[in-house]
């Protein structure tokens, strides 16, 4: 079976972004950031990235978020 998601938005509504950093055994939000509608979200170890992770398996920039 295919299933369809429609999403309206409101082009008078600016859409938030919620990031949530989940503890790896509990599955409960231990940082949230949030953003509103940035073309661009970068994730990794660097400072200069919008959200910034210090773990080891993380690149300095690790990834990077496009909102169309």
């Amino acid at each position: 079976a295919v299933k369809t998601l429609l999403i309206l938005q409101n082009p008078y509504i600016r859409p938030v972004i919620t990031l949530n950093l989940l503890h790896p055994i509990k599955s409960v939000p231990i940082q949230t950031w949030k953003f509103n509608s940035e073309p661009v979200i970068r994730i990794g170890r660097s400072g200069d990235n919008d959200v910034i992770l210090y773990s080891s398996v993380v690149s300095r920039y690790h990834v990077e978020l496009y909102h169309h």
